[in-house]
C-alpha cells in the first residue's frame, strides 16, 4: 500500500484562474467549464506547460495576444495624454495672449 501512493499523481489536470477575492480564487477547466467553490493561493501551484506540447503554443499565443493587448492600451494612453498635453498647451497661449492683449489696454 505504502508504495502504491508513490504512483499516485500529486497535482489535478491545469485550470485557468478566472477571478480573486481575496487570497481565494475561482477557476474553470481550460476549456472553459467552471469549477465550482473557491480554492485558496496556498493550494495553487503556477503551473508551465513541457516546450513542444500543444498546451505550450496555446499559452505562447494567449501571452502573445495579451502582450498586443497591453501595448495597445499603453499606446492608447500615450497618445490621450498627448493630446491632453496639447490641448494645456493651445489653453496657456490663449490664456497668455489674453493677458498680453489686456496689459497693451
Amino acid at each position: 500500500m505504502a508504495s502504491s501512493r508513490k504512483l499516485v499523481p500529486k497535482w489535478s489536470a491545469p485550470r485557468r484562474v478566472v477571478s480573486r477575492i481575496s487570497n481565494s480564487y475561482t477557476l474553470t477547466s481550460l476549456e472553459g467549464f467552471p469549477i465550482n467553490g473557491l480554492f485558496h493561493a496556498r493550494r495553487l501551484r503556477r503551473f508551465i506547460p513541457r516546450n513542444g506540447t500543444t498546451l505550450a503554443a496555446l499559452q505562447e499565443a494567449l501571452q502573445d495576444r495579451s502582450t498586443e493587448e497591453r501595448e495597445d492600451e499603453a499606446w492608447d494612453t500615450q497618445s490621450k495624454i498627448g493630446t491632453e498635453v496639447e490641448d494645456d498647451l493651445e489653453s496657456e497661449e490663449e490664456d497668455m495672449e489674453g493677458e498680453m492683449s489686456e496689459k497693451q489696454i
